[in-house]
């Protein structure tokens, strides 16, 4: 059986919400994760959260998430990525 070759690119600074944190996940990649392994409406566990990759993708692909993290700063950090916006009608 052939072997699939899965290769992303880290650029540390792609990921610009998730600036502080010393290993931020792609985020493209997580969503095909994801899509692969998860379908919609399902609840993903990330036990070790960091900066809320996981959580943006489960998100954007319509699951709901779970993460913890210890640490409190990036705790912040994943509560602004999925801060919901508002839009402005002015």
């Amino acid at each position: 059986m052939p072997s699939q070759k899965c290769s992303f690119q880290q650029t540390g600074a792609a990921e610009s919400d998730a600036k502080g944190h010393p290993c931020p996940k792609p985020l493209k990649l997580w969503r095909q994760l994801l899509l692969s392994c998860s379908t919609p409406g399902q609840i993903v566990l990330d036990p070790f959260m960091g900066s809320g990759t996981t959580l943006v993708a489960a998100k954007l692909e319509g699951r709901k998430a779970i993460g913890i993290e210890i640490e409190e700063k990036y705790c912040e950090i994943a509560a602004k990525r999925l801060a919901q916006g508002v839009l402005d009608f002015g």
